[in-house]
């Protein structure tokens, strides 16, 4: 009954080996999949903010929109909606890099706060502090 015995415990060793290696596996997968998948988010919003960009510089149109608001040119109502819809819509997605930077970027979290993010430092006392 001895060999039994130790054959017995030699099987359940070995069987907790075998979940410890196959943990560490799936461990180290997941990780390389969340690498993936965070690389393949951020390289979406940049490819979101170059079509954006694109848009604003091939069409004539979008264009002359985009430098007549920026300019600070009086626009009529309709063009006004226009490049209010393009400026949120950039700041959406500024937003969402931001948003991505500060998740995925641990060295960024509380290192920088909002209102020197938007002003100059000479002029980010002017803001109330807004710690991340």
């Amino acid at each position: 009954m001895r060999i039994h015995e130790d054959s017995g415990n030699l099987g359940h060793f070995l069987v907790g080996v075998a979940v410890i290696v196959t943990l560490a596996y799936l461990a180290t997968q997941i990780r390389r999949n969340t690498l993936e998948v965070r690389s393949a988010s951020l390289n979406t919003l940049a490819a979101w903010h170059f079509q954006f960009q694109r848009s604003v510089w091939t069409d004539p149109v979008t264009n002359k929109l985009w430098l007549a608001g920026m300019g600070g040119v009086a626009l009529p109502k309709e063009e006004g909606r226009r490049f209010l819809f393009m400026v949120i819509s950039l700041a959406r997605l500024w937003g969402r890099v931001y948003n991505w930077l500060a998740t995925n970027n641990r060295v960024l979290v509380g290192t920088i706060s909002r209102s020197e993010a938007i002003l100059p430092p000479s002029h980010a006392s002017e803001l109330p502090h807004d710690p991340l």
